[in-house]
């Protein structure tokens, strides 16, 4: 029996959002089925809400500061319903441009509404209000994302899936999480006027990450009122009336209105019926492909959070037009050693490639460090927090990682992933 589609994406985030409209533009019949609305994780709990909270919190901070300016000084008065607004007026537009069946639509790409599983390997099963339909097709790509790392405790808490829908901005906001998440929202909530405690069992900020940026960053944050208490975990919780208490591991208790819970992500597979397709899971609960995506059944490939490598939306993306590249007989590829990284904190901390940690532990290196405080653009601004470190192998001095913290280091960091995927020398 013919197939009824070349190719059906299983998951509309950033990851299915472009394999779908890349398989389509190649000329295969595709349809794309999502339980939720399309957008994703990023759309609608993750990069976009959390950027446009950053930028409105930046703005804030330049109203307090401003009198180092030379103008009148002043305290931002910070109407939470407003940003809220302005966070779901930026999801929906966002949405309505890029993310939505209409969208689609204009590629060629079916949108199917409903949850997914699989019959078999060429089968699969998709459960939506109205209807119940099988679907058929000569390829399947699994991209279904991934859900908050939940954590036991004996209190309501929120998640990056439900902070951004609070009623109200809390006067007192604990964060349990040491990874970039926790930092970005910390800054955030503390820009808006909340006081908010980071609670890690890391023994120091953002640890894959270069330590001397982050030390940096820590600072930074510090200055601005976030507490840290780092190396310890919560080992109780309880709340009376609206104060929550959480009593950590070194004898001291956060009292706090709200608990932010960022622990980290894990793929969501549940519900899929991989196992009836022939797929297994390895140990962290993901699906193991080869370099182009191939899972070990044929015909059933998949990408972006569900298979092992960081969780980034552009990291997704780059790997949606390479399977969609090869499920069309044509050969695309992902350079998994030359991904950056961000941190949009402010200053904001980028990176590709090894940390002086890592590249130090497997070879000899060398490394240049410039800071921003010699900048004289930097000094004009006062945006001097910061510098840029080069990490190049010490005998070929081929390039092994560069480093950023600056306000423009998500920017800066593109010309040093063009400089590493051509070989470059420091």
């Amino acid at each position: 029996m013919r197939p009824l589609y070349d190719l059906v994406v299983l998951g509309g985030g950033a990851a299915g959002l472009v394999a779908a409209i890349v398989g389509a533009s190649l000329g295969a019949k595709t349809a794309i089925v999502e339980r939720d609305r399309l957008g994703g994780e990023c759309t609608w709990r993750g990069c976009v809400p959390s950027k446009a909270l950053l930028h409105v919190a930046s703005i804030a901070h330049g109203v307090r500061v401003a009198k180092v300016f030379g103008m009148v000084d002043a305290e931002p008065h910070v109407v939470w319903t407003k940003v809220r607004a302005y966070l779901d007026r930026t999801r929906e537009a966002i949405y309505t441009r890029a993310d939505s069946p209409e969208a689609l639509a204009r590629f060629g790409v079916r949108t199917i509404a409903g949850d997914a599983a699989f019959l078999d390997a060429r089968r699969l099963l998709v459960c939506g209000r109205d209807a119940r339909v099988t679907l058929t097709a000569r390829a399947f790509v699994i991209c279904a994302g991934s859900d908050p790392t939940p954590l036991e405790l004996d209190v309501p808490y929120e998640t990056t899936d439900t902070i951004f829908d609070l009623e109200e901005c809390p006067q007192r906001l604990a964060i349990i999480g040491g990874g970039p998440a926790s930092f970005e929202l910390a800054q955030a909530f503390a820009r808006l006027g909340t006081l908010v405690h980071v609670v890690s069992t890391a023994t120091r900020p953002l640890e894959n990450d270069d330590a001397e940026h982050a030390r940096v960053l820590r600072a930074v944050l510090e200055g601005e009122g976030v507490r840290f208490s780092l190396g310890v975990r919560v080992v109780a919780s309880s709340r009376f009336e609206k104060t929550t208490v959480l009593k950590l591991s070194d004898a001291s208790e956060i009292p706090c209105d709200r608990v932010l819970v960022a622990i980290g992500r894990r793929p969501n597979v549940d519900g899929l019926a991989l196992d009836k397709a022939g797929l297994s899971l390895n140990a962290r609960g993901q699906i193991d492909t080869d370099h182009d995506f191939r899972t070990s059944v044929p015909g059933v490939w998949a990408i972006g959070d569900v298979i092992p490598g960081p969780m980034l939306a552009h990291k997704a993306e780059d790997e949606g037009v390479a399977v969609a590249e090869n499920i069309a007989g044509h050969t695309g590829i992902v350079n998994h050693a030359v991904i950056p990284s961000v941190v949009y904190t402010m200053p904001e901390i980028a990176g590709v490639g090894l940390t002086e940690e890592a590249a130090r532990a497997s070879t000899e290196i060398k490394v240049g460090k410039f800071p921003f405080m010699a900048n004289s653009r930097a000094k004009t601004n006062r945006d001097t927090d910061g510098f840029v470190k080069v990490i190049a192998d010490a005998k070929s001095d081929r390039v092994l990682g560069v480093w950023i913290i600056s306000s423009l280091a998500g920017t800066l960091i593109a010309e040093a992933c063009i400089a590493m995927e051509f070989g470059a020398t420091s």
